[in-house]
C-alpha cells in the first residue's frame, strides 16, 4: 500500500511540476512576443526524429515519417538504439506502438 501511495504522490507532483513549467514557458513566449506554436513545433523537431519501420529479411530500417530519410538500421532493438545514438546524439527516436509491434519491437 505504500509503494502505491508513494506513486500516486510522485506522479501528481509530477505531473503540476510539468504543467506548471509548461505555463511558464508558454507564458514567457506570449511575453515576448514570439508565436508559441511556431516555438513548439520548432522546439518538438529539435529534440525528436519520429521514424517508421521496415522490415527486410533479419534486417530492420528506421526511416524519419516526414521525409523518408534513411535513419538508421540494425537487427534487433538494441542496434538500432546504438545506431540512432550514433548518428543522432541530442535527439530522441520516436516509433508509433502499432509500427514497433508490426515488427516486434
Amino acid at each position: 500500500m505504500q509503494e502505491f501511495l508513494n506513486f500516486v504522490l510522485t506522479f501528481a507532483v509530477t505531473y503540476f511540476v510539468t504543467k506548471f513549467i509548461i505555463n511558464v514557458v508558454i507564458a514567457y513566449f506570449k511575453l515576448k512576443g514570439d508565436d508559441v506554436e511556431e516555438t513548439v513545433k520548432t522546439i518538438i523537431k529539435d529534440t525528436f526524429i519520429f521514424v517508421k519501420p521496415e522490415q527486410h529479411g533479419d534486417m530492420i530500417y528506421l526511416f524519419e515519417t516526414e521525409s523518408d530519410r534513411f535513419v538508421a538500421q540494425g537487427k534487433n532493438k538494441e542496434e538500432l538504439f546504438a545506431a540512432c545514438k550514433a548518428r543522432y546524439p541530442s535527439k530522441n527516436v520516436v516509433m508509433s506502438d502499432e509500427d514497433a509491434a508490426g515488427i516486434n519491437l
